[in-house]
């Protein structure tokens, strides 16, 4: 329908917006964060969350708040956004969970896998443990990497993964390990 906008920036008249979205009633919206503020919008209006450390005004982040986004702040921060879903009258399972993998770190081995994740988790003050289950990493041999998202699946409900690589390579590897053989 035609609609009208007058904004601080923006004014529309009467305008008519094409082509219209096949998905009904609208497409998905997702919103991204992980403050307060967009946590309590995405339980009212979003149907996908993608949840990430908190970034500050300046469009960054520090390795303390990267190092506090971990498995029971997501728990928590899930909690938040399924209150206000409920709150704004929006059934169990409205909002989706998603994240962006930052640090895809795969092992041929166990042993490599752990020397890996213990380097890693004392850059970031961690334990090795909280550093396989950060929701920012993805670490460890094939079965291991597919053991944790699903248990991110079932814990947290999380449903879909954007992964940061650096080029192709780490596409390929990702896909070849854990989308055909996870």
């Amino acid at each position: 329908e035609p609609v009208s906008f007058d904004g601080e920036h923006y004014q529309l008249r009467d305008a008519v917006l094409r082509p219209t979205p096949l998905q009904r009633p609208h497409p998905p919206l997702m919103l991204g964060g992980g403050g307060k503020g967009i946590l309590r919008r995405a339980g009212r209006w979003a149907d996908i969350l993608h949840m990430v450390p908190e970034i500050g005004k300046l469009g960054t982040t520090t390795l303390e708040s990267v190092s506090a986004f971990g498995d029971d702040s997501v728990t928590e921060k899930l909690a938040l956004v399924r209150e206000e879903a409920k709150a704004a009258g929006r059934p169990d399972g409205a909002v989706r969970y998603a994240t962006t993998i930052f640090v895809y770190q795969p092992a041929d081995s166990e042993e490599q896998a752990r020397e890996a994740a213990e380097g890693a988790a004392a850059m970031f003050g961690i334990t090795a443990e909280k550093f396989t289950r950060h929701p920012a990493v993805l670490a460890g041999t094939t079965e291991q990497m597919a053991e944790e998202l699903d248990r991110r699946a079932k814990t947290h409900g999380l449903s879909l993964v954007a992964l940061e690589a650096s080029g192709m390579d780490g596409i390929r590897d990702f896909a070849k390990r854990i989308v055909v053989n996870g």
